[in-house]
């Protein structure tokens, strides 16, 4: 179960008959503007106050490939230097047995009532790969069958954030969360069912492609080239995604930005957030910038 858990939040074969009958929607793909040249390279940003004070933001990306979560030495350092940490959310007991409980509809309003047999039939086959079988999967909310299917099904120990904030947690390190668990569900549980289902059936028509794009992602994050990971998680669009990436990332900065403010004000903060909060218009190092900080790459 809580292999479950992990993959949807860090978000039976089908027959070729009813593959035939699966109406799926083109992917359309769209130039992403480049981000300025400053913001292109770099995972660990220093982050100074106006009074002086340094911090750093790390931007994470939430799976537990080795690439990824194999640390620099230079991360480790930092991360190992500061005086508390801070994550996106805290996944304590009570944070996992709520997220279980969100992740499934009342009776008549998950998958088997939502989903027409075709993609019914192939959300199933997909999800089995996620060791979640057909009578689990049958009352799984749309948002998540769609976000476990959004990453790889080969995961294997926690990702980065939760190894994060292990380590921070065998330190004696004060933790902090920016958001709250209730205000991350919210930007799911605010979708249409229509949008729910127009997103599952985005990443079932385009399964194999999406995990391609997403092994893209890592190679790019592995490399600390925001720039490319900027691109290529922005490059895909629909209406739905749209919608949905106005909360996910724009709305969720502004929050965010507004409080680690008080934060980064203490020296020796060491905050980790997924990568695509720090870059372009509206990220977090365009807000921290503006409210008078000082921003900068650090090498790995």
């Amino acid at each position: 179960m809580i292999r479950v858990l992990l993959a949807v939040w860090f978000g039976l074969a089908a027959a070729p008959a009813l593959a035939d009958t699966l109406a799926c929607p083109p992917r359309v793909t769209r130039a992403v503007a480049e981000l300025p040249p400053a913001q292109r390279t770099g995972l660990l940003w220093e982050v100074a106050s106006p009074a002086g004070a340094i911090g750093h933001l790390f931007g994470t990306i939430h799976l537990s490939d080795p690439g990824v979560t194999a640390l620099p030495p230079r991360i480790t350092a930092v991360l190992d230097a500061s005086r508390r940490v801070g994550m996106e959310v805290l996944f304590d007991a009570p944070t996992l047995r709520t997220l279980a409980q969100s992740m499934w509809a009342r009776d008549g309003e998950g998958l088997a009532a939502l989903a027409e047999p075709a993609l019914y039939a192939r959300t199933l086959e997909l999800l089995s790969a996620y060791g979640i079988d057909a009578a689990t999967a049958r009352t799984l909310k749309p948002w998540a069958a769609y976000t476990t299917l959004s990453l790889p099904a080969d995961q294997s120990g926690p990702p980065l954030d939760l190894m994060l904030m292990s380590i921070a947690q065998q330190a004696d390190k004060p933790l902090f969360g920016i958001e709250t668990l209730a205000e991350q569900l919210a930007v799911f549980d605010a979708l249409s069912d229509a949008d729910q289902m127009a997103l599952l059936r985005e990443t079932v028509c385009h399964y194999e492609a999406q995990q391609g794009d997403l092994r893209a992602l890592v190679a790019a994050y592995v490399r600390g080239d925001l720039g490319a990971l900027y691109r290529e998680a922005l490059r895909h669009e629909s209406a739905a995604q749209q919608r949905l990436m106005a909360t996910l990332l724009d709305a969720r900065n502004a929050r965010m930005a507004e409080r680690l403010l008080p934060h980064f004000a203490e020296p020796g903060t060491f905050v980790a957030v997924g990568a695509l909060h720090l870059p372009g218009a509206g990220g977090l190092l365009e807000r921290l910038t503006a409210a008078g900080f000082r921003v900068r790459p650090v090498d790995p």
